[in-house]
């Protein structure tokens, strides 16, 4: 059997060389995701392939047919290794499970092929805007939806301006210290350069503030400058607390409330969502 599983355990390894972080790591399983495994590998003679193994071949049909559609040569295509894809055999396993496949450790990121988008063909009357992929997708979709949230990498590539190029508006959540919040300036200024360049508003509903330790002087002191960068700030403070921090960790629950913790932290996300809500009301 492949090493990053065995029938009867209830956690996958995670080796470096597939971890999105390249480091070794055990992730707890959901009890039908260990239900899916335990099915695949009884239909398995020799396990080979079964969650993390070789799937290169199941890869480059998905891949090249995703890079026709966004307009990237088949030359540059090529060049794109299959574990920057590690993640489609995650896809692959959550939707047998039913779309249950929490621990897993799935992610939608792109890994390396940013650059490679910003190099993407224009295609035929220059109609292929690697910026534009995203709108593009979504298109017959969109407007089925009351509210569509996008969370974004840390950045303003290319992946990031595919979220703001269909965006109303943006959130900035952060931790109350100097590091973090040293670029929120240049974020606003240069979303808003971008909503020009587009012809379209995309304006800042405000900053989260999370991790927020009462205590610390630093905290209440960027609390202080944060309210003088021009962008509001969410009245709701998510305080800093290892029950929110573990959270995201599977665990069998029956709540949020059990999830997040009955000190007040649930509380606090509730009064963030009611706020969040009530500044999109004022934006529509």
């Amino acid at each position: 059997m492949p090493e990053h599983w065995q029938p009867g355990r209830k956690e996958l390894f995670s080796a470096e060389d597939i971890d999105k972080e390249g480091f070794e790591r055990t992730i707890n399983l959901a009890p039908r995701a260990v239900a899916v495994l335990e099915r695949r590998a009884a239909a398995l003679s020799n396990g080979e392939g079964l969650l993390f193994g070789k799937y290169q071949r199941a890869l480059r049909g998905h891949w090249f047919k995703a890079a026709k559609a966004a307009g990237i040569e088949n030359r540059r295509a090529k060049k794109i290794s299959v574990y920057d894809f590690r993640h489609a055999a995650v896809k692959r396993f959550r939707d047998a499970s039913g779309g249950d496949a929490r621990g897993v450790g799935f992610s939608i990121e792109l890994i390396d092929v940013q650059d490679r988008l910003a190099g993407m063909s224009s295609g035929k009357f220059y109609a292929n805007n690697p910026i534009d992929i995203l709108r593009r997708a979504t298109k017959p979709i969109i407007d089925e939806y009351d509210l569509v949230l996008i969370d974004c990498p840390p950045n303003l590539g290319i992946i990031t301006l595919n979220g703001l190029r269909i965006a109303q508006g943006y959130v900035v959540p952060t931790i109350p210290d100097v590091l973090s919040t040293y670029g929120i300036p240049q974020i606003k200024t240069r979303v808003a350069a971008f909503a020009e360049n587009i012809g379209d508003s995309i304006d800042p509903l405000g900053i989260i503030v999370n991790k927020y330790r009462e205590q610390s002087t630093v905290h209440r002191d960027t609390l202080k400058r944060l309210s003088k960068m021009g962008i509001p700030i969410f009245k709701t403070i998510i305080p800093e607390n290892n029950q929110i921090a573990g959270s995201a960790e599977y665990a069998p629950i029956s709540t949020l409330r059990q999830k997040y913790g009955y000190q007040g932290q649930y509380d606090s996300y509730v009064a963030l969502t009611k706020e969040f809500l009530q500044i999109l009301e004022a934006h529509a």
